[in-house]
């Protein structure tokens, strides 16, 4: 049996191309740029791997329009503050590799580490696309 670890919930607004989530606390130190990931196609059920290409991090508190010259020292401003992976679908696995995923992805599932078997499907079906 596979065992995978979820990392994250899926937030916001999904494509069949992207999708951004939150990490689930105490996973910090597993995401990062260029990290495979999986989620579940919605009606297929299927595994969507994709990759992390991005990590934004905001902070409720301190909006992107507050003032740059206002002193800081006093504030304590880590609550509020989470960050944000972005990640690019690369397809969802079948026979024959990777095809477009066909039906969307569920804000709020989860979201795994890519686990060594999809892994190796990959990098072999990347290697005989060669």
């Amino acid at each position: 049996m596979i065992t995978r670890y979820e990392i994250g919930r899926i937030i916001g607004t999904t494509t069949l191309r992207a999708f951004r989530f939150v990490i689930k606390e105490g996973m910090e130190e597993y995401v990062k740029r260029d990290e495979f990931v999986i989620v579940k196609e919605s009606v297929s059920g299927r595994d969507v791997i994709g990759t992390v290409k991005d990590i934004t991090v905001s902070n409720d508190l301190l909006p992107d329009e507050f003032g740059r010259d206002i002193y800081f020292e006093d504030l304590i401003l880590k609550e509020g503050e989470y960050p944000t992976p972005v990640v690019k679908v690369l397809g969802c696995t079948c026979e024959s590799g990777l095809e477009i995923p066909r039906f969307g992805i569920i804000p709020g599932g989860e979201v795994y580490l890519a686990d060594d078997d999809i892994l190796n499907r990959l990098s072999i079906f990347l290697f005989l696309a060669k």
